[in-house]
C-alpha cells in the first residue's frame, strides 16, 4: 500500500466518525419524535378504553334500574287493569273485598274508582284517604288526564305519615277513571340497589326533572330537581333513547353519565360517575409514561449505536476499499453512493476516473435503454388509458341498473301507498256516514225524551187533581155502591197512569231504577192486558205464567220495558201474515257447565221468561247483530235500533242473561233469565197501612190553582189546618210576615219568579229548623240529594194520593220530633 493511500485511509476513518455523529444526531431527533406519538397513542388507548368501560358499566347499570322499574310499573298498572277488566262488579257488590285487594298488595296506599264526573264508586285506604275527596278531584290534574283518555303518573308527595308516594291514574273500561296511590319504597331499594364502581351513583328523575328515587332520600323528600341544569336540557334534546355526556350532579361534583328513558311513563333513568374516577387510570399512565419512555429511549440508542457500527460504518469502508479496487480495473463492484465530499464522495472521484474509459459503451446502452423506456411507456400509457376507459365504462352500467331498480322499487312502493290510502280514505267515508247516521239518530232519540219528559210533568199535574179528588170523593161514599166502585175505578186508572209516567221518565232517562223485591208474574200479566190492545186480532197472544213465591230485585218499570220491547218485536215480525205469540215464566236452576259461556253470571237459581213467535225467524248474520245499539232491519220510522241493547243492558245490570234462538222460517225465541234473591226472609210487603191523621199549621204553595185547592181540601180532611197559595213570591211574603204562624211547609219545584228549591232556602234563613216537603212531577235542575242537601226533610214526586200525603206528612213530623197541643 502507497503513503498516498494510507493517508487517504486515515483521514476515512476521521471523517467517518463526523458522519457518526450526524447520524446519531438525526436518530436521536426521530427517536424523540415516535417517542412522542407513542405516548400519544398509549395515552389516547388509555383514556379510550377507561371510557368505553365505564360507558358499559353506565349502560348496564340505567337499562338494569330501567328494567327494574318498568316491571314494578307494569306489575302496578297490570293490577289496576286487571281490577277494571274483570273486578270492578265483584268489588262493586261486596266492598270489604276492595279492602283485601289493597292488602294482598302492599306497593298501593289507596285504591279509588270514580266515575265520569268525579263520583266515587269505590275505594280503600291504609290511611286517610286523599283519592276519594269528592271536593278536589275533579280539578286535580290526574283526573283530567284520565277523563281524557292518558295515563298519568304525579310528582313526589308526602303524606301526614312521612310516607313518600305518587298518584297514577288511567281511564276506566267502566267509564270512569281508575286512580291508585303508589309508595316509592320498593322503586327506591331497586334504585340503591344498583351499584357500580366505587362512587357511582343511578338515580331517577321525572319529564321536568324532579328527582324521583335516589340512594339519597333527602334529594326525593327535599323535591330537588335538575330541570334547568344544562346536562337535563341536553338529555332532553336528543333524539335517540340512550344519552351519554359529561356535567355538573346535585352535589355539583363533575360527572361521566349516561341516561335512557323509559317508554312507559316519560321518567328518565340516569347513571353518573364522578370524572376523577372515571380516568383515574388515564391519570396513572400519564405519570409512568415519561419514565417508561426514557426507559426505552436509551435502550434504542444502544442497540442502533451497535447497528450503526455494524450494519452501516463498516460496509462504507468496505464500500470504499472496492472502489479502489475498481478504479485499478477490478469489475467486481458495481454499487454507486453519489453524495458529497464526504467518505461516499471519495468513491464518486474513484468512479469519474473510470468513467471516461466507459463512456462510449455507456452512451450506447443509454441510447437503446432509452429508446426501451420510451416505448414501454408508451404502451403502459395505452393501456392504463384502456383500463380507465373499462372501469368508467363498468361504473356508468352499474350506476344506470341501480337506478333503474331503485325507480322501480319506488314505483311499486308508491302504488302500495296509493292503493293503501285509497281504500283508508273509503273506510274513513263509511265510518263517517255511520257515525253521522249514529248522531242523528241520538239527537232524535234525546228530543224525543225531552219531550215526553215536558209531557210527563204536566200530565202529573193533571193525575195529580183526578187522583186527589177522586180518593178525597171516594172518602165520602160508602163502599159496595155503584160510585164507589166507579171512584175506584178512576183511582185505580190514575195509579196506572201514574206508573205510566214513570215509565216515560224512566224513557226519558230522567229517574233512576228503583229496585224492590217483587214477584215478576204480576208485573207481566198487567202489561199484556195493555198490549192485548195494541196487538192485531190476527196474532194470537197464549200466556203460561205458573204461579211462583219466588222474588226478584228489580224495577217493576224495567220489567215492563222488556216484555213491551219483546213483544213490539215479535208483534212486528207477523204484522203482514199474523201468527202466534206464546209468553212463559218458568222457575230454573243453572249450573256452571250450562252457563259457562256467560261468563260473569254466577250459577243458581233463575225465573226464566221465554217470549216465542212463529214470524220469518232470522238468519245468523242478522242473529249476531240483534244486541248492538241503533241496529235494525226495520224500514225507516219503524224502529230504532235501541230496544233490544236496552233490554240487554237491562237484564245484564240484574245479574242475569238473555239468549236469543232463531231460524230463517221458524219463528224467534228469547229467554231472559233473571237471578232468584236467595234470602229466604224477603218477602213482599202486603200489609195494609191505615191513612194517619194530624195536627198542624201547613202552607201548601203550587202554581196550578186546582193542585192547590186540592191540596188544601185533601189535608183539611185528614186533620190540618192549611194556608194554601199560587205564588211562590205571596207565599214567601206570607211566610215573612207570620213565620211562627206554621209547622210545616209543602211547595211545588216548577213555578215562575220563584222554584221551590229557591223559596225553601229564603224560608231556611228565617227558621232553619222547619220541615219542607218539595214536590215535583219533572225537573232537571233538581233531585233528592240536592233537595236534601239544601234542608229540604221530604223529596216527592208528582201525583201524591191522599194516602201517600198522609204517610209523609206524618213521617216529617215524627222525624223532626214535632208535638201539638192536644
Amino acid at each position: 500500500m502507497s503513503a498516498d493511500q494510507s493517508t487517504n485511509q486515515i483521514s476515512g476513518v476521521h471523517r467517518s466518525s463526523s458522519l457518526y455523529k450526524k447520524i446519531l444526531s438525526a436518530m436521536a431527533v426521530i427517536f424523540l419524535i415516535m417517542a412522542i406519538f407513542i405516548a400519544g397513542g398509549i395515552l389516547m388507548l388509555a383514556y379510550k378504553n377507561e371510557n368505553r368501560f365505564w360507558h358499559e358499566r353506565q349502560t348496564e347499570a340505567v337499562k338494569n334500574a330501567a328494567g327494574s322499574i318498568t316491571e314494578h310499573i307494569e306489575k302496578n298498572e297490570a293490577v289496576l287493569y286487571w281490577l277494571d277488566r274483570f273486578g270492578f262488579d265483584e268489588m262493586l257488590a261486596n266492598p270489604s273485598s276492595f279492602r283485601e285487594l289493597l292488602d294482598e298488595h302492599p306497593t298501593f296506599m289507596e285504591i279509588a274508582f270514580l266515575d265520569a264526573g268525579g263520583n266515587l264508586l269505590l275505594s280503600a285506604s291504609r290511611n286517610e284517604p286523599i283519592l276519594s275527596n269528592q271536593f278536589t278531584v275533579k280539578q286535580s290534574q290526574w283526573f283530567r288526564a284520565a277523563r281524557s283518555g292518558r295515563k298519568m303518573y304525579t310528582r313526589i308527595q308526602t303524606s301526614p305519615r312521612g310516607e313518600s308516594y305518587l298518584i297514577f291514574s288511567m281511564p276506566s273500561l267502566q267509564g270512569g277513571v281508575i286512580v291508585a296511590q303508589i309508595k316509592m319504597d320498593g322503586i327506591w331499594q331497586k334504585v340503591a340497589g344498583i351499584t357500580f364502581g366505587k362512587s357511582g351513583t343511578v338515580y331517577v328523575v321525572s319529564e321536568e326533572g324532579q328527582v324521583i328515587a335516589h340512594r339519597n332520600p333527602q334529594f326525593v323528600l327535599g323535591n330537588r330537581s335538575i330541570g334547568e341544569s344544562a346536562q337535563f336540557k341536553s338529555i332532553l334534546r336528543a333524539t335517540g333513547n340512550e344519552v351519554a355526556g359529561s356535567g355538573e350532579n346535585l352535589d355539583g361534583i363533575k360527572v361521566e353519565y349516561v341516561s335512557t328513558k323509559i317508554e312507559s311513563n316519560g321518567w328518565i333513568v340516569i347513571a353518573e360517575l364522578p370524572r376523577q374516577e372515571a380516568h383515574a387510570i388515564t391519570r396513572k399512565t400519564l405519570v409512568f409514561i415519561p419514565f417508561g419512555l426514557a426507559l426505552l429511549m436509551t435502550l434504542c440508542a444502544v442497540i442502533f449505536r451497535k447497528i450503526l457500527m455494524v450494519q452501516f460504518l463498516r460496509p462504507v469502508e468496505q464500500l470504499r476499499a472496492g472502489a479502489i479496487r475498481l478504479s485499478q480495473g477490478d469489475l467486481a463492484f458495481r454499487h454507486v453512493i453519489p453524495r458529497k465530499k464526504d467518505e461516499l464522495g471519495q468513491v464518486m472521484e474513484v468512479f469519474n476516473n473510470m468513467a471516461g474509459e466507459l463512456a462510449g459503451q455507456q452512451a450506447e446502452l443509454q441510447r437503446h435503454s432509452n429508446e426501451i423506456a420510451i416505448a414501454y411507456q408508451q404502451v403502459q400509457s395505452e393501456l392504463l388509458q384502456r383500463q380507465k376507459a373499462q372501469a368508467a365504462l363498468k361504473e356508468l352500467n352499474d350506476e344506470l341498473e341501480q337506478r333503474v331498480q331503485e325507480r322501480t322499487l319506488s314505483l311499486v312502493q308508491s302504488n302500495k301507498d296509493l292503493l293503501h290510502e285509497i281504500s283508508e280514505r273509503k273506510l274513513a267515508e263509511e265510518q263517517r256516514q255511520k257515525l253521522e247516521a249514529q248522531l242523528q239518530q241520538a239527537q232524535k232519540m234525546e228530543a224525543i225524551g225531552t219531550l215526553a219528559g215536558g209531557i210527563a210533568h204536566d200530565f202529573n199535574n193533571i193525575i195529580g187533581i183526578i187522583l186527589g179528588n177522586a180518593e178525597m170523593a171516594r172518602g165520602g161514599v160508602s163502599s159496595g155502591t155503584n160510585l164507589a166502585d166507579d171512584l175506584d175505578e178512576v183511582i185505580k186508572a190514575s195509579h196506572r197512569a201514574r206508573e205510566l209516567v214513570k215509565q216515560i221518565l224512566a224513557f226519558s232517562r230522567q229517574t233512576d231504577a228503583e229496585c224492590v223485591a217483587l214477584q215478576p208474574g204480576n208485573i207481566i200479566g198487567d202489561t199484556m192486558k195493555m198490549l192485548r190492545s195494541s196487538i192485531p186480532s190476527t196474532i194470537e197472544i197464549h200466556q203460561d205464567l205458573a204461579p211462583s213465591k219466588r222474588l226478584v230485585l228489580a224495577d217493576p218499570t224495567h220489567i215492563h220495558q222488556i216484555i213491551v220491547n219483546l213483544c213490539t218485536n215479535a208483534f212486528q215480525a207477523m204484522e203482514k201474515d199474523g201468527g202466534r205469540i206464546d209468553i212463559r215464566l218458568q222457575d230454573v236452576e243453572m249450573d256452571r257447565d250450562e252457563i259457562w259461556q256467560e261468563g260473569d253470571v254466577a250459577p243458581g237459581r233463575f225465573v226464566r221468561l221465554t217470549v216465542a213467535d212463529s214470524g220469518p225467524g232470522m238468519d245468523k248474520k242478522v242473529l249476531r247483530k240483534i244486541f248492538d245499539p241503533f241496529f235494525t232491519t226495520k224500514e225507516v220510522g219503524k224502529g230504532t235500533g235501541l230496544g233490544l241493547s236496552i233490554v240487554h243492558g237491562i237484564v245484564k245490570s240484574y245479574g242475569g242473561y238473555i239468549t236469543c234462538d232463531s231460524d230463517q222460517g221458524h219463528g224467534t225465541v228469547f229467554q231472559v233469565f233473571l237471578p232468584v234473591i236467595e234470602d229466604e226472609d224477603v218477602q213482599i210487603d202486603t200489609a195494609v197501612e191505615t191513612i194517619p191523621l194530624g195536627r198542624g199549621r201547613i202552607l201548601f204553595v203550587d202554581d196550578e190553582k186546582m193542585i192547590a185547592g186540592m191540596g188544601k181540601k185533601m189535608l183539611e180532611k185528614l186533620g190540618y189546618n192549611v194556608t194554601a197559595r199560587t205564588c211562590s213570591l205571596e207565599a214567601l211574603k206570607v211566610f215573612q210576615e207570620m213565620p211562627d204562624q206554621f209547622d210545616m211547609v209543602i211547595t211545588d219545584q216548577t213555578m215562575p219568579e220563584m222554584t221551590g228549591i229557591d223559596l225553601c232556602r229564603q224560608i231556611l234563613q228565617i227558621r232553619p229548623d222547619l220541615p219542607i216537603i218539595l214536590c215535583t212531577g219533572y225537573s232537571t235542575l233538581i233531585s233528592e240529594e240536592t233537595a236534601k242537601a239544601a234542608g229540604v226533610k221530604e223529596f216527592a214526586l208528582k201525583p201524591i194520593g191522599k194516602k201517600d200525603m198522609a204517610l209523609m206528612v206524618r213521617r216529617v213530623f215524627d222525624g223532626v220530633g214535632t208535638s201539638f197541643p192536644v
